[in-house]
Protein backbone atom coordinates (compact mmCIF):
# COMPACT_ATOMS: atom_id res chain seq x y z
CA UNK A 1 0.00 0.00 0.00
CA UNK A 2 1.36 3.38 -0.95
CA UNK A 3 2.25 5.78 1.83
CA UNK A 4 1.68 3.19 4.56
CA UNK A 5 -2.12 3.50 4.25
CA UNK A 6 -4.14 0.70 5.77
CA UNK A 7 -6.88 -0.83 3.62
CA UNK A 8 -10.31 -0.58 5.22
CA UNK A 9 -11.83 -3.69 6.73
CA UNK A 10 -14.89 -5.05 4.93
CA UNK A 11 -18.25 -4.73 6.67
CA UNK A 12 -19.39 -8.01 5.16
CA UNK A 13 -19.68 -11.17 7.26
CA UNK A 14 -16.79 -13.59 7.45
CA UNK A 15 -14.18 -15.44 9.47
CA UNK A 16 -11.01 -13.98 10.98
CA UNK A 17 -7.87 -14.93 12.88
CA UNK A 18 -6.16 -12.33 15.08
CA UNK A 19 -2.38 -12.77 15.27
CA UNK A 20 -0.94 -11.32 18.48
CA UNK A 21 2.52 -11.20 19.97
CA UNK A 22 3.27 -11.62 23.66
CA UNK A 23 6.68 -10.52 24.92
CA UNK A 24 6.70 -12.11 28.39
CA UNK A 25 4.80 -14.84 30.25
CA UNK A 26 1.44 -13.64 31.60
CA UNK A 27 -1.05 -15.11 34.02
CA UNK A 28 -4.52 -13.77 33.32
CA UNK A 29 -7.89 -14.58 34.85
CA UNK A 30 -10.22 -15.42 31.95
CA UNK A 31 -13.82 -15.56 33.16
CA UNK A 32 -15.04 -19.07 33.96
CA UNK A 33 -11.82 -20.57 32.56
CA UNK A 34 -9.99 -19.24 35.63
CA UNK A 35 -6.35 -18.16 35.83
CA UNK A 36 -4.38 -19.10 32.73
CA UNK A 37 -0.69 -18.67 31.98
CA UNK A 38 0.39 -17.71 28.48
CA UNK A 39 3.94 -18.12 27.20
CA UNK A 40 5.81 -15.53 25.10
CA UNK A 41 5.55 -15.86 21.35
CA UNK A 42 2.53 -15.57 19.10
CA UNK A 43 -1.11 -16.23 19.86
CA UNK A 44 -3.69 -16.77 17.12
CA UNK A 45 -7.36 -16.34 18.02
CA UNK A 46 -10.01 -17.54 15.56
CA UNK A 47 -13.52 -16.12 15.37
CA UNK A 48 -16.37 -15.22 13.06
CA UNK A 49 -18.30 -12.05 12.37
CA UNK A 50 -21.80 -12.66 11.10
CA UNK A 51 -23.56 -9.94 13.09
CA UNK A 52 -24.18 -6.25 12.40
CA UNK A 53 -21.15 -4.52 10.90
CA UNK A 54 -19.54 -7.84 9.97
CA UNK A 55 -15.76 -8.13 9.97
CA UNK A 56 -15.18 -4.38 10.33
CA UNK A 57 -17.17 -4.12 13.56
CA UNK A 58 -15.77 -7.28 15.16
CA UNK A 59 -12.11 -6.76 14.26
CA UNK A 60 -12.22 -3.07 15.21
CA UNK A 61 -13.61 -4.05 18.60
CA UNK A 62 -10.94 -6.71 19.13
CA UNK A 63 -8.23 -4.22 18.12
CA UNK A 64 -9.17 -1.94 21.05
CA UNK A 65 -7.51 -2.67 24.37
CA UNK A 66 -9.93 -0.88 26.69
CA UNK A 67 -13.45 -2.29 26.45
CA UNK A 68 -15.97 -4.28 28.46
CA UNK A 69 -15.21 -8.01 28.66
CA UNK A 70 -17.64 -10.01 26.55
CA UNK A 71 -15.53 -12.76 24.97
CA UNK A 72 -12.58 -14.74 26.35
CA UNK A 73 -10.14 -12.78 24.16
CA UNK A 74 -11.25 -9.53 25.86
CA UNK A 75 -9.64 -10.65 29.13
CA UNK A 76 -6.30 -11.22 27.42
CA UNK A 77 -6.33 -8.37 24.90
CA UNK A 78 -4.69 -5.74 27.14
CA UNK A 79 -1.53 -7.85 27.35
CA UNK A 80 -1.09 -8.48 23.63
CA UNK A 81 0.17 -6.62 20.56
CA UNK A 82 -2.02 -7.08 17.49
CA UNK A 83 0.34 -7.90 14.61
CA UNK A 84 -2.09 -8.78 11.81
CA UNK A 85 -5.49 -10.21 10.98
CA UNK A 86 -6.27 -12.99 8.51
CA UNK A 87 -9.80 -12.78 7.11
CA UNK A 88 -12.15 -14.16 4.53
CA UNK A 89 -15.49 -12.76 3.48
CA UNK A 90 -16.90 -16.19 2.72
CA UNK A 91 -20.55 -16.49 3.71
CA UNK A 92 -19.69 -19.94 5.05
CA UNK A 93 -18.64 -20.05 8.70
CA UNK A 94 -15.02 -21.17 8.59
CA UNK A 95 -13.87 -20.60 12.20
CA UNK A 96 -14.15 -24.28 13.17
CA UNK A 97 -12.27 -25.37 10.01
CA UNK A 98 -9.56 -22.82 10.80
CA UNK A 99 -9.36 -23.95 14.44
CA UNK A 100 -8.96 -27.55 13.24
CA UNK A 101 -6.17 -26.54 10.85
CA UNK A 102 -4.39 -24.48 13.50
CA UNK A 103 -4.57 -27.36 15.99
CA UNK A 104 -2.56 -29.44 13.49
CA UNK A 105 0.25 -26.90 13.10
CA UNK A 106 0.31 -24.88 16.36
CA UNK A 107 -0.03 -25.63 20.07
CA UNK A 108 -3.31 -25.07 21.89
CA UNK A 109 -2.70 -22.05 24.12
CA UNK A 110 -5.64 -22.74 26.46
CA UNK A 111 -8.23 -25.52 26.28
CA UNK A 112 -11.79 -24.38 25.46
CA UNK A 113 -10.64 -20.74 25.03
CA UNK A 114 -13.17 -19.08 22.73
CA UNK A 115 -14.82 -22.46 22.17
CA UNK A 116 -17.44 -22.63 24.90
CA UNK A 117 -20.23 -22.82 22.30
CA UNK A 118 -18.73 -25.46 19.99
CA UNK A 119 -16.87 -28.78 19.96
CA UNK A 120 -13.44 -27.34 19.11
CA UNK A 121 -10.63 -28.00 21.58
CA UNK A 122 -9.81 -24.26 21.51
CA UNK A 123 -9.92 -21.16 19.35
CA UNK A 124 -6.60 -19.84 20.75
CA UNK A 125 -3.26 -21.21 19.59
CA UNK A 126 0.38 -20.56 20.45
CA UNK A 127 3.57 -20.58 18.41
CA UNK A 128 7.11 -19.62 19.34
CA UNK A 129 7.61 -18.42 15.75
CA UNK A 130 5.39 -16.07 13.81
CA UNK A 131 2.70 -18.18 12.11
CA UNK A 132 1.77 -17.72 8.47
CA UNK A 133 -1.62 -17.27 6.85
CA UNK A 134 -1.02 -20.61 5.11
CA UNK A 135 -1.80 -22.19 8.50
CA UNK A 136 -5.51 -21.51 7.82
CA UNK A 137 -5.91 -20.78 4.11
CA UNK A 138 -6.57 -24.21 2.66
CA UNK A 139 -8.14 -23.69 -0.78
CA UNK A 140 -9.83 -20.39 0.04
CA UNK A 141 -8.82 -16.77 -0.52
CA UNK A 142 -7.59 -15.26 2.77
CA UNK A 143 -6.61 -11.59 3.08
CA UNK A 144 -3.97 -10.32 5.48
CA UNK A 145 -4.81 -6.99 7.17
CA UNK A 146 -2.26 -5.11 9.26
CA UNK A 147 -3.32 -2.43 11.73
Amino acid sequence: MAGGAVAPLPSSPGTYALVFSLSAPRSVRVGALGSLTFEPGYLVYVGSAFGPGGLHARITRHARRDKPTRWHIDYLRGHLELEEVWLTTSARRREHDWADRLSESLDIAAARFGASDCRCASHLFHSERRPAVTNVAGDEQVTVWRP
